[in-house]
């Protein structure tokens, strides 16, 4: 009996297991992502394949990155010339913003110098770069602060006009940078009257620093200015100055040495000095003179601001090149350039 009640189970355990299996047809869309999205067809009704199109306002395709698309500007800026002879400047923010400095909560920010001659034109070559007389500067912000900037097209075209009752007005761009990257901007409406486009690309400002300018013009690492001591009678080549010697982090020797009458006379323009009323070095290379200081490459380009605070304290700006002439009145020099501010007490 055992023997059958074994040999039965055995047969049971040796048969087919059988299973309700339904058979559907899918239709299976593979993503460019990688992904997948499955349909039913019996679910399906029908399937149409077509183009869609999404027009931009501002579009901007960066080489090698992901492309800017906006349906609309959020902010846009308008700056009229400062001076006679000034571009007039417009800012094309691609987040919402009161003022153009708020353009650099977003990612990009547009900004279009026009000069008065190319006003209202239509069908502007842009090849010319900034000789065109318009220029199309793209700036990209990482945290606030601008991290890549496209300065000067290469090719495109540009349209604008100006409806002078509603100051309605109206843009058409297009623009293509050395290294394939591309803009496409068109616009109608008011902009929003300011200043400046300063906020769209502010100056670095120093704070007891400075910055050196290579030979070929290109900025340097920002070093720090640690000390300043300041030397009343200071004698360089036989002459009396109000010293102020710089110790800077990058170890290079630095001394801006004036007459006395040049501390708290304002922004100074080398250009504008006379024989022996100053004296300036940096590093190895620069060393420059006021124009008329005997045996000396006298300065021809660069500023500085000495102001005396009464209390042992001075702030000290200058922006000195390394263009002279020098002692047989032959122009030389390079590039090179020196930026400086301090603020602080002299030792």
């Amino acid at each position: 009996m055992n023997k059958l009640i074994i040999s039965a189970l055995a047969l049971a355990a040796a048969a087919p297991t059988f299973a309700y299996v339904e058979k559907n047809e899918v239709m299976t869309v593979e993503k460019a992502d990688g992904t997948t999205q499955k349909f039913l067809i019996n679910e399906l009704d029908r399937v149409s394949f077509g183009v869609e199109e999404t027009e931009y306002a501002l579009y901007f395709a960066p080489a090698g990155a992901s492309a800017l698309k906006l349906v609309s500007v959020p902010s846009v800026f308008l700056a009229n010339p400062a001076s006679p002879g000034d571009p007039y400047e417009y800012g094309f923010s691609a987040v919402a913003a009161a003022e153009p400095a708020e353009a650099r909560q977003g990612e990009y920010a547009v900004q279009v110098s026009v000069g008065e001659l190319k006003m209202n034109e239509s069908d502007v070559d842009l090849a010319g770069g900034a000789t065109s007389g318009i220029n199309v500067a793209v700036y990209h912000y990482t945290d606030g602060e601008v991290d890549n900037v496209w300065e000067t097209q290469a090719a495109g075209s540009f349209t604008m006009s100006t409806n002078n009752k509603t100051q309605i007005v109206k843009f058409e761009i297009e623009a293509t940078y050395a290294d394939g990257s591309e803009l496409y901007l068109t616009y109608s409406g008011k902009p929003t009257a300011v200043e400046s486009m300063k906020g769209l690309n502010p100056p670095f400002e120093y704070v007891n620093q400075g910055q050196y300018f290579n030979a070929d013009g290109n900025p340097e690492t920002v070093f720090n200015v640690t000390a300043m001591k300041y030397t009343s009678g200071k004698r360089v080549q036989g002459v009396s100055y109000e010293g102020f010697e710089f110790t800077l982090d990058n170890g290079m020797e630095c001394y801006l040495c004036v007459a006395e009458e040049l501390v708290n006379a304002g922004t100074i323009d080398v250009a504008d000095l006379s024989a022996n009323q100053m004296q300036f070095k940096y590093g190895y290379n620069i060393q420059l003179a006021s124009k008329g200081t005997q045996w000396s490459n006298c300065a021809q380009v660069g500023t500085f601001n000495i102001v005396d605070n009464g209390d042992g304290t001075y702030v000290i700006d200058f922006d000195m090149t390394n263009l002279y002439l020098n002692m047989y009145g032959s122009q030389g020099g390079t590039p090179e350039r020196v930026v400086l501010n301090f603020n602080g007490a002299a030792n």
